[in-house]
């Protein structure tokens, strides 16, 4: 499977950066947030981050930030993948991976 243009993905702080290595076979641009300087930024301000570095999809454990920040993700075009247990999350890459391919529309997929 090859994108016709990489996804850029932040991995929230809540997630172990080792999974910023996605398969090979997805083509995609993957972030942190201590990568970018934002570790601690509140969510609106992570947010308008995101779209100044074209980043389109919030990789995270955070299930209060979606019901929070439903609208203002729709209007910015963000797509959430939500990772049930952030600190098991590692071993399931592939499903992490195939949840961003997925999700479109600023809306909330979970990954199993």
């Amino acid at each position: 499977m090859t994108l016709a243009q990489p996804l850029g993905c932040l991995l929230d702080e809540n997630l172990d950066a080792a999974l910023a290595g996605p398969p090979e076979y997805i083509e995609w641009r993957v972030t942190s947030d201590r990568a970018e300087g934002w570790l601690g930024l509140r969510n609106g301000a992570l947010l308008e981050a995101m779209v100044e570095r074209h980043i389109s999809v919030l990789i995270t454990g955070d299930r209060m930030l979606y019901q929070e920040r439903r609208r203002r993700l729709e209007t910015l075009g963000i797509d959430v993948v939500l990772v049930r247990n952030p600190a098991s999350a590692a071993p399931r890459v592939e499903d992490i991976a195939r949840a961003v391919v997925r999700v479109s529309g600023g809306e909330l997929l979970e990954a199993a």
